[in-house]
């Protein structure tokens, strides 16, 4: 169906020709000339705008504005709606059943339902995650812990999907990063290793690059499984 319409605007006037079309009952419909305008007042027309035809007029009702008050009870009531209180639990962290969760604590976010199975698909222990606001992490598991960082290394945002996962001295998870060779610690993402010189070519091109700046160390986040469920703490 065919609309044109013009607007006056600045006027309570608004004017729109509709086309000549059909009801599902296959009666025609005569072309009518449609004018909106404000109601002239009285006893309950304040909140109604009149919608005049050629043939009958109608009130509609409008939706009332709400306060700021009310806006911001209603926000509340929706925010609510989608949060759940804690599920309980031991550890160094709390668990929370709610998909994402604004706590005191930090913002716990539903990574994985199956952790297990998650790893066990990818066929290795480090393994990139997107999660359903399109932000991309990595986990890790290293003698059944779960850590997570960010999806690039600090040094040349270089991919940490094939990070190689190794025990350090103490026995804690290191990974390494491919390109440059740099080392971290995933338990707080301390720099172990800053771009060293390495072997081939290309990382010691990029050690004479690199060597000079300040070491940056790799952004980790808590984690916490229950129930074979992963949460991580991203904020």
């Amino acid at each position: 169906m065919q609309l044109l319409s013009s607007t006056n605007i600045g006027t309570t006037a608004v004017h729109a020709r509709k086309c000549q079309s059909t009801v599902p009952a296959g009666k025609p419909l005569r072309c009518t000339q449609v004018r909106a305008s404000k109601p002239s007042g009285g006893f309950g027309n304040s909140n109604k705008k009149r919608i005049e035809t050629a043939e009958n007029s109608v009130y509609v009702p409008r939706k009332p504005r709400l306060s700021a008050a009310e806006e911001e009870q209603q926000a509340q009531q929706q925010q609510a709606s989608t949060s759940a209180s804690p599920a309980g639990g031991g550890g160094s962290a709390p668990f929370f059943s709610a998909s994402r969760l604004n706590a005191p604590g930090g913002n716990w976010v539903n990574v994985e339902d199956n952790i297990d199975e998650f790893f066990k698909q990818a066929g290795r222990e480090v393994k990139a995650k997107t999660l359903e606001a399109g932000r991309t992490i990595m986990l890790y598991r290293h003698k059944g812990t779960i850590y997570c960082s960010d999806v690039e290394s600090s040094t040349y945002k270089y991919p940490m999907v094939d990070a190689k996962l190794m025990d350090g001295p103490d026995g804690a998870p290191i990974v390494e990063v491919p390109l440059d060779g740099t080392k971290y610690q995933l338990r707080n993402g301390e720099v172990l290793e800053w771009t060293p010189e390495g072997k081939n070519p290309v990382q010691k091109f990029l050690n004479n690059l690199k060597k000079a700046a300040p070491a940056q160390p790799l952004a980790v986040y808590p984690t916490e499984v229950k129930n074979g469920t992963l949460m991580v703490r991203l904020t």
